[in-house]
C-alpha cells in the first residue's frame, strides 16, 4: 500500500494499492493494482498471472516507449 512518496521500481507478490495521498514514480510488477482518484503514478505496469515465471508475459500486452511526438503503439506477446 502506497500512502506516501515512492521513487523506484516496485515488485509485489500480489496487489499494489496507491491511495489518493500516495505518489509512485517507477515501474510496477504485480498480479493486481489499484490506483485511487487523486493518486500520482508515473511508470509502467506489468501484470503477472499467479505462479508466472520471471520473464514470461503469458500473452500480456505492453506499451512500447515512443517519443512524445509519436502515437503510442501496442505490442503483444504470446507464450
Amino acid at each position: 500500500m502506497v500512502l506516501g512518496k515512492v521513487k523506484g521500481n516496485l515488485t509485489a507478490s500480489d496487489r499494489v494499492d496507491i491511495r489518493n495521498e500516495g505518489s509512485l514514480t517507477g515501474d510496477v510488477v504485480c498480479q493486481r493494482i489499484s490506483i485511487e482518484d487523486g493518486a500520482y503514478f508515473k511508470g509502467g505496469i506489468d501484470i503477472r498471472k499467479p505462479n508466472a515465471k520471471d520473464g514470461v508475459t503469458n500473452g500480456a500486452a505492453k506499451m512500447e516507449n515512443t517519443p512524445a511526438t509519436e502515437t503510442p503503439r501496442m505490442a503483444t506477446a504470446t507464450a
